[in-house]
């Protein structure tokens, strides 16, 4: 996931041909995840790093920094299952904490 952001966070070096080949990866990456997010509420199973990195680059797409160079912020429009799994992590007591550190509560 982090790969397809990189075209976003430059998007002035990469030009449009960067984001415009990058929101469809990202969908299609996101669709991925959301189908294994089906049947269990964490990417191995059990909560993990890989959940918190996977947050961390979710937030990323939440940002409204990024609403310009993307054309639109990530949503979780069809992926029901994705969207469940975010709001899981956003509840989680160290989650919350830092968002309220950070002031992004």
């Amino acid at each position: 996931m982090h790969k397809g952001f990189i075209p976003l966070l430059y998007a002035r070096l990469a030009g449009a041909y960067g984001t415009e080949t990058a929101k469809p990866k990202l969908e299609q990456r996101y669709h991925w995840l959301n189908e294994q997010l089906a049947d269990q509420d964490y990417l191995m199973g059990d909560y993990s790093v890989a959940d918190a990195y996977l947050y961390s680059l979710t937030q990323w797409g939440q940002a409204e920094w990024l609403a310009p160079t993307y054309k639109a912020n990530i949503h979780f429009d069809g992926l029901e299952n994705l969207k469940a799994w975010y709001l899981r992590m956003r509840s989680r007591p160290a989650v919350r904490k830092a968002l309220d550190a950070e002031g992004l509560a």
